[in-house]
């Protein structure tokens, strides 16, 4: 086996390790928001998104 195959795969389970860890954070992260701040709290900040990204949009076209 060519230690160039061996770098790629290390590279890969490195990458795809690095993916689940940010996806876990990211998941855990929600989790707290959601315990400390309540489902209506996400709600509400993507509608202030939603509102923005629509704003924006209208403006745009001037």
């Amino acid at each position: 086996m060519s230690y160039k195959i061996l770098i790629r795969e290390s590279l890969s389970i490195v990458a795809l390790f690095t993916f689940f860890l940010l996806v876990l954070i990211l998941v855990v992260g929600l989790a707290y928001y959601i315990q400390e701040f309540g489902a209506s709290a996400i709600r509400q900040f993507f509608g202030v998104v939603k509102v923005k990204w629509l704003i924006n949009m209208v403006y745009s076209y001037n």
